[in-house]
């Protein structure tokens, strides 16, 4: 695997150092020390708030009205969950259903996500059209195909290419995190490979960050989860 050079404000870059440099056992506890801690002061604040929650209006509206209601826009490079986390996902809202039967939303089956790159989040049409027009669709591509497979070595291209790591990206331990937003399953880097989350995600930003327009991510921690009420 050849590293890209690291963007000079990439954040991910942040928690290398944390992590002596990616070392994968370091990253996975990274992960789950934050995941802990997290959900740990997080249950403090509720029990101590007497359950109170955060409603969103936007999403009191889309209850009502449908899709329509809701007039952010983003854009944003998705992973999707595969089918038999979709499917302990659907188990997790049905049990939630009853325990909550009329007060939560639920991430619709088709819009289940972990962002892996943010470029702009919550603007209205026009900026988002804006936006896309300064960003290439190679560059978008470079994305969705990285880690792109290597070049043979009778390819005639000069530029070089990132090699597939030596695993897929995996992510496992599945756990539910919550606070007073919003419901997610969370997971935590596999150690069972040198290329991590962490480091698949430090790589998609300096990707990103070629771009006119540097990703303004809304929060750059240690974490992996997929949102689902």
């Amino acid at each position: 695997y050849t590293m890209l050079q690291a963007h000079p404000s990439n954040p991910f870059e942040s928690l290398f150092s944390l992590t002596n440099t990616g070392d994968p056992a370091l990253v996975r506890d990274l992960y789950a020390r934050h995941r802990d801690t997290r959900q740990q002061e997080q249950t403090r604040l509720l029990l101590a708030s007497g359950g109170h929650v955060t409603i969103d209006p936007i999403l009191c509206d889309v209850r009502e009205r449908g899709e329509s209601a809701d007039p952010r826009h983003c854009l944003t490079i998705w992973a999707r969950p595969p089918a038999h986390i979709k499917e302990l996902i659907k188990k997790v809202q049905l049990e939630l259903a009853v325990l909550c039967p009329s007060s939560l939303w639920f991430m619709p089956e088709e819009c289940l996500h972990i962002t892996l790159v943010e470029w702009i989040h919550s603007v209205d049409q026009h900026t988002l059209s804006d936006a896309l027009e300064k960003i290439s669709p190679s560059t978008i591509q470079s994305l969705l195909s990285y880690p792109a497979l290597p070049q043979s070595s009778s390819s005639s291209s000069s530029s070089p290419s990132p090699s597939l790591p030596p695993s897929p990206v995996i992510l496992d331990s599945p756990s539910i995190s919550y606070d007073n937003n919003a419901v997610a399953i969370s997971f935590l880097p596999s150690s069972s490979s040198d290329y991590t989350y962490l480091h698949y995600r430090r790589d998609l930003y300096a990707l990103a960050s070629q771009s006119p327009i540097s990703p303004q991510s809304r929060y750059v921690y240690p974490s992996a989860h997929v949102t689902i009420a």
